[in-house]
């Protein structure tokens, strides 16, 4: 249920992309549930939506946890051959380096 005319709800507050990160990121290397704008992605992908149909506000973090995932998953399921998928994907692999040095607290 999207609520309209609040910060309650799905929408997003300002500045809420590194939770979002850090969401997915669990999700991915923790085995957390995913969070909720990931799995209304999901849906969406699933189903072939239009973004004009999503009410205000809800594609960017939407699109923004899929990347997310698209990136760490790709990382995570590249086990054996990690430096591979690294050397095609390096603008991934700065996200996702970033994101493993956030989650063990390293300065940038």
């Amino acid at each position: 249920m999207v609520r309209r005319g609040s910060r309650k709800g799905l929408h997003p507050r300002p500045g809420n992309a590194p939770k979002l990160t850090e969401a997915v990121a669990a999700h991915v290397f923790d085995g957390e549930p995913p969070p909720p704008f990931l799995v209304q992605a999901f849906d969406y992908k699933a189903w072939n939506g239009d973004p004009g149909g999503l009410p205000l506000g809800m594609f960017p973090p939407m699109r923004s946890a899929y990347n997310a995932y698209q990136a760490l998953n790709g990382y995570m399921s590249a086990t054996p051959n990690r430096g591979d998928w690294i050397a095609r994907n390096p603008a991934g692999w700065d996200f996702v380096a970033n994101v493993i040095a956030d989650r063990k607290g390293v300065p940038r």
